[in-house]
């Protein structure tokens, strides 16, 4: 018959000092493993975005600073302007970021995006339309902003706009993680082409009714941005080149948009596949944490109580 032991009197077999450089060894070792797996787990995909986003909002501030572009809601024209061409740019934004080739990806989304907008577009700016607010366009792209995040984290996955420690523990997190869908999106996401290429595969038009997509090459996120936020560059020289002015400073020109020009080195280049495998590298690490950090606590507590009684 085998013999019970105990912590204790397996402790015993030990001197006072072993004890003591036992169990901080062991506490510091499950206590480092522990957070090495946190530290990894933590960037993610969504520290990626956070960079580009931030790109992105330094491009906005340069075309479009705040309080210079403000529509005027005594214009003729200001509902028009507001319902048909900044509702547009949003509808835009998130169509284009469909693959048109891949029906399925049409099917799926197409409609699912439109919707999605026209909601957002009427919750964020519908009551303020009706009572003819002033808006500025700079507010305006940066809500662009947090609609793609939104479109991103509904339809793409939570791990795009979040860290990899918000990943892991959303509903669905584990799985995404070590999804191949989740990778392959990824990877298209990251993909950079040539951008005159990519401009010239991009079939839109730009009118009255502002900025429409009828054909895209789907989300090369850093060529699809560069893209449309040239195309925003473009919609403003379209409207300050009326007759009329919709902005509340009269004076401006086309011209103020001269020389201004996004392109693919202006903005942050994210590595979506490297913050993945990261967050992957730091699940396996939890997992393996919370198997051995319980026990490891217990017998290096045991071991410093072992060593102070005996001090």
């Amino acid at each position: 018959m085998f013999k019970k032991i105990s912590l204790n009197s397996l402790f015993k077999k030990f001197s006072t000092k072993s004890k003591k450089i036992m169990g901080i060894s062991i506490l510091t070792s499950v206590s480092f493993f522990w957070l090495l797996s946190l530290i990894l787990t933590i960037p993610g995909m969504g520290i990626q975005s956070l960079q580009f986003i931030s790109s992105v909002e330094k491009q906005i501030t340069k075309i479009m600073p705040k309080n210079k572009f403000v529509v005027d809601p005594n214009y003729s024209l200001y509902e028009t302007v507001m319902d048909s061409a900044i509702r547009s740019s949003y509808i835009a934004d998130a169509v284009s970021t469909i693959n048109h080739n891949d029906a399925e990806d049409m099917a799926q989304h197409r409609k699912v995006y439109e919707d999605f907008a026209n909601n957002w577009f009427n919750n964020k700016w519908g009551e303020k339309i009706k009572n003819k607010e002033q808006i500025d366009l700079y507010d305006v792209g940066l809500d662009v902003i947090e609609f793609d995040q939104e479109i991103a984290k509904l339809y793409h996955s939570y791990g795009f706009v979040n860290t990899g420690i918000q990943w892991m523990f959303h509903k669905n997190g584990m799985k995404e993680i070590f999804s191949d869908s989740v990778s392959t999106m990824a990877l298209n996401n990251q993909t950079i082409i040539d951008q005159e290429i990519y401009n010239k595969t991009v079939k839109s038009e730009i009118g009255m009714t502002g900025l429409s997509v009828s054909y895209s090459p789907g989300t090369m996120i850093l060529n699809n941005k560069v893209w449309f936020l040239n195309q925003q560059i473009e919609s403003l020289k379209f409207i300050l080149n009326l007759p009329i002015k919709p902005f509340m400073d009269k004076t401006l020109t086309k011209d103020t948009l001269n020389n201004l020009e996004v392109t693919v080195d202006d903005l942050f280049v994210p590595n979506f596949l490297a913050g993945m495998h990261l967050a992957q590298a730091g699940s396996i690490m939890f997992i393996i944490a919370l198997i051995i950090v319980i026990p490891g606590l217990i017998i290096g507590t045991v071991a410093i109580l072992e060593y102070k009684k005996e001090k």
